[in-house]
Formats: structure tokens, C-alpha cells, sequence
């Protein structure tokens, strides 16, 4: 994702000169003895001001191709969850998944809920199935690369949860897949069925499915529209070349176009009167329930009156909430052009026009993974003992060791 460095370098504009050698008073002589038994108290260390200024960590872009780590070989640990933990497992299952023994990549499993009955009426099984087969595509690059193709410390596992029952843009069919690291003696086998004896984090990613953040979100008839300036879309650097958004979101589109456009005037100003009628904020009892139903009708008004006096090209370029908002238990704000010096709020929308429409609905045109490690692996996976550091460590390896621009060719069909 992202790499971390720590600035430390030299100051800017330095010449790399020596610089010239203080001259000591005897004041300074006298007083030093003093100043350093301060600087103790106070729990500064002797040498503080000696010592060079570093910068605190920070995230900065980072490039080029994977990063290269190790496996050095197999695993072999003392066949416990937990360094200091007893094995559970019966004979059966540590002759099948032997905690010491090569582990490779299990057979994928076909998870998920799937669509509700109304929704699998907005898309054919056909085209549900190809979404799938499409996704698959996605093990086959993981699991066939060289590099995580061998037998690894942990039995990897690819989740095809296929399609989910949206559609995104009006066009394509939304999906999703998890990739699972499980160390080997957390497999168990039971009655011939594979069972999981350990809570394993997945490598999360969405498929045609625009970023959303539901803390800074609204909802209407049309989908989601979202804060501007919310954290999921906001790039704080690249990682071989794709977007990185805050929070660990790696973002590898088909397309070279936005991903989300300006919120227009009259959606954001319907939502606010449906928001007014379904509240029905009537005056009951007491003045300020008299004032919040009398704030209630006047922003009524003044939205009607402007969208009635607006010509449709104003109501379809882009909208803002203004600053003075009305309290009515959550904030309902009047609704101005954004240009407007009150424009305090912008809102977003899923662009409909990112989606090539001459693809398939089950084309994969849109890939996001979340919550990804923003450090590659350190050393070798001999020595992990710990389950969950095993799991940590091949999700750093997955994320930090592939190639995303073969992803985006192998998975997406584009260079």
C-alpha cells in the first residue's frame, strides 16, 4: 500500500560544511552543571539538544513493483494455535493438516447470501454466473503466480461470494471475495468435512462497487450520495502506480474515468423535502417545538419556490448544503447552488457514466481492497509461531508481493 519511511535528512539548504566551533563562556562553563541537572529533572535526556531533529513516521507514495520478502521455507512449529496453547486436534486431523507439513491453497469456497428475490429479477442467472466465473479469475492469479503457487506456512483459501444482488451505475453487477490465510493447525477434519478452529482476518475486496462511507452518508430513491470530503475519498498516495485512499483502500479501476461526480441541486433539494414530510415536524406543544415546525415550513418553502423558478440546467448542475442549518433532532440544511458564498457542505454521487456499457454486466470493470497492510513483511515466515502472526504475515506478503498491474491485465482485461 503505502510505504512508511522515517524522514531524518538533511536540513534543507545545508551545505555540508562543518560548522564553526562555538565559543564557551565562563558563564556558560559554570552554568552548564546546572542546566543539565534542570534537563534531568524534568526528564529530558542529558544529551537532548545534541541530538538530531527526526521527523514523526508518515505515509508517502511509493512505486515501482512488489516488494521482495521470503518465505525461506516451510513452517514447522510446535503444532499449537498459540505458542504456549495445547493441540486439540484429534489423530485424524493432524495426520490430514500436519502443523510441520507443506500447506497449499484449499479449494475455493462459494459463500455469501446472494441476491433477494426482487433483486435476482434485475439481472439473469447467466449473467450472475458469469460474474462468478469472471471472479474466479481472481484465485487463478493468486494461486498460480509462482510466487504464492508454492507450499507456503499457511493453507491459503479464496471466498467467491459471487454476486450480491445490487447493480451499480444502473449497469453492472456488484460482487465480493475474501482471500484467507489459515495456518495448518488450525484445519481440522470432522466427519469429512473441513472445519476452521481459528478467526482468521481476510484480505477484503468488492467488486464494481463504488467506496461508501455510511458515517457520511444520505440516502434517497437514486442510492447513496456522500460528504465530499469523506476519508474514502481522499488519496493520500499510490502504490505501484494505483490509488491509495485513506484508511487502506487500494482502488484499480478499468476505466480513466472519476469515479463519482458533483451531487446535483434538485436531487439534494428533494431529499430535504422528503426528509421534512416524513418527519412531519407539526407544532405540538411548547414554543421551541412551535420554532423548529415554523423552520420547517419556511425551508419548505424556499426550496419549492427555487426549484420552481429554476430552468432545468440549474437544477441538474451541481448543489451544497448551506451553513445555516435547521436542528430538527439531525441537521436538514437549506440546500444552494454551489457557487453560492453559503455553500458550506458538498456532496458526491457515483458517476453513471464510469461503466463502459458495451460490457457485460458481469464484466469486472472496478476492484477495491480494504484494510491493507500498510508495511510489507519483515524477515521470513520460519520462526512465526503465533497463528494470528502467521495470518498477519501472509497478508502482508499477498498484498506487498503482487504484481497489481498483472492484476489489472489478468483480472480486468487492460495494460
Amino acid at each position: 500500500m503505502l510505504a512508511l519511511h522515517c524522514i531524518v535528512g538533511r536540513v534543507p539548504g545545508a551545505t555540508g560544511r562543518r560548522p564553526a566551533r562555538r565559543q564557551t563562556t565562563p558563564l556558560a562553563s559554570a552554568l552548564a552543571p546546572l542546566a543539565l541537572l534542570i534537563a534531568l529533572a524534568l526528564g529530558a535526556p542529558p544529551n537532548a539538544a545534541a541530538q538530531p531533529r527526526v521527523e514523526p513516521m508518515r505515509l508517502a507514495p511509493a512505486g515501482g513493483g512488489p516488494v521482495d520478502f521470503r518465505y525461506d521455507a516451510p513452517w514447522a512449529g510446535n503444532g499449537s494455535r498459540e505458542a504456549d496453547a495445547a493441540d486439540r486436534r484429534d489423530a485424524a486431523a493432524r495426520q490430514a493438516f500436519p502443523s510441520d507439513a507443506p500447506c497449499r491453497w484449499l479449494p475455493a469456497r462459494r459463500s455469501g447470501a446472494g441476491p433477494t428475490a426482487a433483486q435476482a429479477r434485475s439481472a439473469s442467472a447467466a449473467e450472475a454466473q458469469a460474474l462468478r466465473e469472471n471472479m474466479a479469475r481472481i484465485e487463478t492469479f493468486f494461486s498460480a503466480n509462482p510466487r504464492f503457487a508454492a507450499p507456503l506456512g499457511v493453507c491459503m483459501q479464496f471466498d467467491n461470494a459471487g454476486w450480491r444482488g445490487g447493480i451499480e451505475g444502473g449497469h453492472a453487477l456488484r460482487g465480493g471475495f475474501l482471500i484467507g490465510a489459515w495456518p495448518g493447525e488450525w484445519l481440522l477434519r470432522r466427519n469429512g468435512r473441513l472445519v476452521y478452529d481459528g478467526e482468521t482476518r481476510h484480505i477484503v475486496g468488492d467488486i464494481n462497487t463504488m467506496p461508501t462511507d455510511p458515517n457520511n452518508s444520505i440516502d434517497d430513491a437514486q442510492g447513496a450520495m456522500m460528504r465530499a470530503d469523506s476519508r474514502v475519498l481522499r488519496p493520500v498516495g499510490t502504490h505501484q502506480g494505483f490509488a491509495v485512499h485513506d484508511g487502506g483502500l487500494l482502488v484499480i479501476a478499468r476505466a480513466d474515468r472519476p469515479l463519482f461526480r458533483p451531487a446535483a441541486f434538485e436531487r439534494l433539494a428533494r431529499w430535504v423535502l422528503a426528509e421534512l414530510d416524513h418527519r412531519q415536524f407539526e407544532a405540538r406543544t411548547g414554543a421551541s417545538a412551535r420554532a423548529r415546525a415554523d423552520k420547517a415550513t419556511s425551508l419548505r418553502r424556499e426550496l419549492n419556490a427555487a426549484l420552481a423558478r429554476m430552468s432545468a440546467a440549474e437544477r441538474a448542475a451541481p448543489g451544497c448544503f448551506a451553513a445555516d442549518e435547521v436542528e430538527f433532532g439531525s441537521r436538514i440544511s437549506l440546500v444552494v447552488p454551489a457557487g453560492d458564498a453559503r455553500c458550506a457542505t458538498r456532496m458526491v454521487e457515483p458517476n453513471p457514466d464510469y461503466f463502459d456499457r458495451s460490457l457485460p454486466p458481469s464484466a469486472i470493470q472496478l476492484v477495491t481492497l480494504r484494510s491493507l497492510p500498510p508495511e510489507p513483511p519483515r524477515g521470513g515466515l520460519v520462526g512465526v509461531r503465533r497463528g494470528q502472526q502467521k495470518v498477519a504475515w501472509m497478508n502482508q506478503a499477498l498484498f506487498w508481493g503482487a504484481d497489481w498491474a498483472a492484476f489489472r491485465a489478468s483480472v480486468l482485461g487492460v495494460r
